[in-house]
């Protein structure tokens, strides 16, 4: 059997069947008929997708939301201000 022969038998079992909607049919290049196209318009709707709307705001706040955004917050926190690590500060405040 020579590859011609496999790839023949593959495409043969590739091939849409007639009643199959992905058939090609007789007049592929005219396209779908007013009425067919129609049809397929009330049955499926548009061929569109769906985008949600986000706020600015909302999406702002994505940024802050998630683990690595979390780590950063609390070193932020946790690292003692300028003000706390001046030694004139510490010695009027410990007198």
């Amino acid at each position: 059997m020579s590859a011609n022969d496999v790839d023949a038998r593959s495409r043969a079992q590739v091939t849409p069947s007639a009643g199959s909607p992905a058939a090609p049919s007789q007049t592929e290049s005219a396209g779908l008929s007013e009425a067919e196209a129609a049809r397929r318009l009330a049955q499926y709707g548009e061929n569109a997708l769906a985008e949600p709307h986000v706020g600015v705001l909302e999406r702002l706040a994505q940024f802050f939301w998630g683990p690595i955004p979390w780590m950063i917050e609390i070193a932020a926190a946790e690292k003692p201000s300028p003000a706390a690590r001046s030694p004139g500060l510490v010695r009027a405040i410990n007198g």
